[in-house]
């Protein structure tokens, strides 16, 4: 995986406006900024991005909240990269709104060249898009930060563990872990086959007892044949008898239902009589009322002729009454139109007036300026000329200024180096002193080493009896588990002849309740006592497994017990191995050198002392300062003339605004002079105007018209209400006169209606008499019911004393037809399961022997000793080009115990010119060399088990111990591999390192809009 481009909206300390960052710009650069401005978080915008993962929001539950800017509540990042010839683009957004409600999205798309476009591949979750880009990738979040980052803190994190913990992580980035499965598979197959072969040999076993009793049932077979003809027979009979029964008694209940449905009807026609009598009641009424209404037609006529009339002279009324309102308004628009036009006349007249008032106050004001005149101009010119003076006297006051202040500078450059140099010597003599400490503790230092030495070889002895311990006891887990296991099956056979034994008991027939067979006689004691046997055998077996489980747990207890000893003791010892020995062995290394370097520092010491006291230093700042000084005392400045010519400015300044004021006045007296007779004639016109109305003269006439309209129309407003009481009076007389027209229309229907009502009841009272009489015959015929339905009872108990006697000679010849059919099956079956036991012995043995192929002494000790030299190889590659062929290492996987013999471990030792040590002996920059020779190796090997190549290569990793020589090996080396990978970014503080690579990116954080980045070639 190459990367392409990088964008970030409010990631972390990203925020909305940041620019793409391009890969494509370059193949080593440095990434550099001061802490917490968002140099790690470009990388993992990166990871989050393909993964939905970064290390800074590493073990939350939800990684998006913490990676989300303070503040906001969207982010995204788009990246895009290129693989295999083929460039993607992964696109993850994360929103966070109300109520804690969170949702990211996740785009993952390809680039089509012949379209030039990119082509989707996002499918239908948001998990199964993220399991693509693994696929794509062909490696997940934590194999790409093992391999291609490597981070702050842990480039020593292979070389700092023990050799033990060194094997387990070499195991885990071999992926050994799916081969521990792979055991835990075969032998998980291995308990199923095993209880497969128990289960077909308890099946033979049962098959063998089922096949002895097959004469048994085929005698009572036929047996149970001859009784079930006699009862078909019997049952036949009885169920003509019931059929006759049946038949009689249908004939019954079908006239009980007519009985029913006559009394109903019975019913139904009292309450339609009822009805009818109702409505014919209700009839007489309403023809009653229709013909009261009839009989007053003269009166409602009258009134209505009346209201006819007054209806037409209201309408009269009524339109006099809108013209004469429509006349008003236009009156009422003409006199505001009037008052409007002399309102404005009034307004135009006040601002004349307020304007001539104004103009006669400016003048007023401005006379005593203009009376100032004279002295405010020579003022003024006095203050120009004071001016220029002053301008001239600033120029050799400035040169002055910065002639002392370049001299203060050297006095201060000559004192600084002067201290420089005194705490040099301070420091000097503060390290001899240290030095000369170191020197004289080399005895002391040489015994705590040899006595760290011994707790070393103390402490292998214990790891290999640490070691067996731990291997005895996976061995007895491993039996006690075994040995649990058997009483489950001990315990299911106990149960299984417990229960037989129970239904032998209960049982009252003279046949097997397990087989059917016959227990006649001695039999079935001999079966009890069998049954019996087998239980108390079981127990036996029980007792005995407990008994061995129990001393097993025993030996168990007893492993831990000195496993907790042995382990205790060995943690107090690799304090002195992990910390002490290398921490004696460099305070040895440290004396020896002291010693050596004292007498250098000594004569340091000397010189330096020399030079302070002849004040042999900063010889150009000494002469740069005479110089300075003769140019000072040449210079022409008097500082007492240039203050009392500022004193006498700042008294005539205040004729710089009277100056100003006094051209602003004249200019105002003229344009005030100019203004006045004009304003005054306006003024007098308006005035005029007002005192002979002459506004707004065509509205006056206009409302002089309407005034006699108004006069002309001859509106009676009192004539108009008497009329509108009366109309009020006679408002019904027209639904008086409908309502008469319409009784006049319906009083014959009404009639009508009355006469049909009248043979309907008739009718009805026919009816009822004749099913009154249907009833009294329906009830003598239905006297018999109960005696048939007696007999039909009797009849009917008598068959199912038949039928149950016929179900249970067909259920015995069931059960016997299918046991002897079974028998039959058996024989068949015997075969088959003898083939299938023989493929299960075949199955135990395969999958034994992968279980010990796939275990840690077989396929994954191999996959271990073949990765060392590849490992070895890479490692020893980089080391050539970090420290010049003069350090390699090798990776022991066997070491040779004093008590002889040998054990597994995983140790590192290093060669140089001085001869091959462990990796613990070395100084903290050799150290770092070795860590990142081997972390750049492990990188590789994860990549390359991943299934796919390493192109990019992230060093996020302090380089504080190493020394000048070391640092440029180190930029070497990087440039170097830098031909192995695509893109190679170096993360660090140095200013060294910063200026070793050809770009640089630049990271800042700014208060307002968060962090940025500038990529400086």
């Amino acid at each position: 995986m190459i990367p392409v481009s990088l964008y970030v909206q409010n990631f972390l300390s990203y925020g909305e406006s940041v620019p793409p960052l391009d890969f494509s710009e370059f193949e080593v650069a440095c990434l550099s900024g001061n802490n917490g401005h968002g140099k790690s978080a470009i990388l993992d915008a990166m990871t989050w991005a393909l993964w939905g993962e970064a290390r800074k929001a590493s073990g939350e539950k939800s990684p998006s909240d913490g990676l989300l800017r303070i503040g906001t509540t969207e982010m995204q990042v788009e990246f895009v990269f290129d693989l295999e010839g083929d460039r993607y683009r992964a696109l993850r957004k994360f929103r966070r709104k109300k109520r804690s409600s969170k949702t990211t999205t996740l785009d993952f798309q390809v680039f089509d060249e012949a379209s030039h476009s990119y082509k989707s591949l996002t499918e239908k979750t948001s998990r199964a898009t993220q399991e693509k880009i693994n696929a794509t990738l062909r490696m997940n979040y934590d194999t790409f930060i093992n391999s291609a980052f490597i981070l702050q803190g842990r480039v020593d994190e292979f070389t700092k563990k023990t050799p033990r913990k060194r094997k387990e992580i070499l195991a885990e980035i071999l992926d050994l872990l799916r081969y521990d499965q792979l055991v835990e598979l075969a032998q998980k197959h291995l308990r199923e086959v095993e209880k497969q072969r128990a289960v077909l040999e308890a099946q033979l076993q049962n098959i063998e007892t089922e096949l002895s009793h097959k004469q048994q049932y085929e005698e009572e077979l036929t047996r149970l044949k001859t009784s079930l003809e006699d009862v078909e027979q019997k049952q036949e009979q009885q169920t003509t008898t019931r059929q006759s029964l049946d038949k009689q008694l249908a004939e019954l209940r079908a006239k009980q239902i007519q009985l029913t449905e006559k009394t109903i009807q019975k019913k139904q026609l009292t309450n339609e009589l009822g009805t009818l009598n109702t409505r014919r009641t209700r009839q007489q009424r309403q023809i009653a009322a229709a013909q009261n209404v009839v009989d007053g037609e003269k009166t409602i006529l009258e009134q209505y002729v009346l209201y006819l009339g007054l209806q037409k002279k209201n309408s009269s009324y009524e339109e006099k009454l809108q013209h004469r309102a429509a006349l008003q308004e236009q009156k009422r628009g003409l006199e505001r139109t009037i008052q409007q036009a002399q309102h404005s006349l009034e307004k135009e007249h006040e601002r004349f007036q307020a304007e001539y008032t104004q103009i006669r106050k400016n003048l007023e004001e401005i006379q005593d300026l203009l009376d100032r005149g004279r002295e405010i101009e020579e003022g003024f010119l006095e203050l120009q000329t004071s001016r220029k003076q002053d301008e001239l006297w600033e120029e050799s006051r400035s040169e002055a200024r910065n002639l002392e202040l370049q001299v203060g500078r050297l006095e201060k450059t000559i004192e600084q180096r002067k201290n420089e140099l005194s705490v040099e010597l301070h420091l000097l003599d503060r390290h001899i002193q240290d030095v000369q400490k170191l020197a004289n503790q080399e005895e002391q230092r040489l015994y705590d080493f040899e006595r760290c030495q011994k707790d070393v070889s103390r402490l292998e002895k214990l790891e290999n009896e640490w070691e067996q311990n731990q291997e005895a006891g996976a061995e007895c887990r491993v039996l006690v588990d075994q040995l649990k296991e058997q009483r489950t099956p001990l315990q299911e056979r106990l149960e299984e002849a417990e229960e037989k034994l129970e239904l032998l008991r209960r049982s009252e027939t003279p046949q097997c309740p397990l087989c059917s067979s016959s227990l006649e006689g001695q039999k079935k004691d001999d079966l009890e006592k069998h049954f019996a046997r087998d239980i108390q055998q079981i127990h036996n077996e029980e007792k005995k497994l407990e008994k061995i489980t129990e001393e097993e747990e025993q030996h168990l207890t007893s492993l831990r017990t000195q496993y907790k000893k042995l382990e205790k003791q060995i943690a107090s010892l690799k304090v002195s191995r992990e910390r002490l020995l290398p921490k004696a062995e460099s305070a040895l290394e440290e004396s020896r050198k002291a010693a050596k370097t004292l007498k250098a520092l000594q004569q340091q010491h000397k010189v330096l002392h020399s030079k302070i006291e002849q004040k042999d230093y900063a010889q150009e700042a000494h002469a740069q300062l005479k110089g300075l000084q003769e140019i000072l005392r040449a210079l022409d400045y008097n500082e007492k003339d240039h203050q009392s010519l500022k004193k006498r400015l700042k008294t005539l300044r205040k004729f710089e605004g009277d100056f100003s004021k006094l051209e602003e006045a004249r200019s105002r007296q003229r344009k005030s002079l100019a203004q006045l007779p004009k304003v005054e004639n306006e003024k007098t016109r308006i005035h005029k105007l007002l005192d002979g109305r002459k506004y707004a003269q065509e509205e006056q006439a206009q409302l002089q018209q309407l005034i006699s309209q108004i006069e002309e129309l001859g509106y009676d407003e009192q004539a108009h209400v008497v009329v509108r009481e009366e109309l009020q009076h006679l408002q019904h007389a027209p639904e008086q006169k409908v309502e008469l027209e319409q009784n006049k229309k319906l009083l014959p229907e009404l009639q009508h209606t009355l006469d049909e009502l009248l043979v309907e009841e008739e009718q009805k009272k026919d009816i009822l008499t004749q099913t009154e009489q249907e009833l009294q015959n329906l009830s003598q015929e239905l006297t018999a019911f109960p005696i048939i339905e007696r007999e039909l009872q009797e009849c009917q108990q008598s068959l199912q004393i038949f039928v149950k006697k016929r179900d249970q000679v067909l259920q015995n010849l069931g059960t016997y037809q299918a046991k002897y059919e079974h028998c039959l099956q058996l024989e068949q079956d015997v075969q088959e399961k003898l083939q299938q036991k023989q493929q299960i012995e075949k199955d135990c043995t395969m999958y034994s022997h992968l279980a010990r192929i796939f275990g840690k002494d077989g396929m994954q000790a191999y996959l271990i000793q073949n990765a060392i030299p590849e490992i070895e190889d890479e490692a020893n590659e980089m080391l050539a080009r970090l420290t010049g062929n003069r350090t390699h290492i090798t990776i022991e996987s066997l070491k040779d115990l004093q008590s002889g013999g040998t054990r597994e471990t995983l140790d590192i030792k290093i060669s140089d010119e001085l001869g091959t040590r462990s990796y613990e002996m070395y100084s903290g920059g050799e150290a770092f060399r070795v860590d990142f020779a081997i972390r750049i190796a492990l990188s590789k090997l994860l990549a390359k088990r991943a299934g796919t190549k390493l192109k990019t290569l992230v060093i996020d990793e302090g380089f504080g111990t190493q020394d000048a020589y070391g640092l440029e090996q180190l930029v070497d080396a990087i440039k170097a591999i830098s031909l192995d990978f695509e893109k190679i970014l170096v993360i660090t503080h140095l200013e060294a390192l910063k200026e070793a690579f050809p770009v640089r990116i630049e990271v800042v954080k700014l208060p307002d809009v968060g962090s940025t980045y500038q990529i400086v070639h």
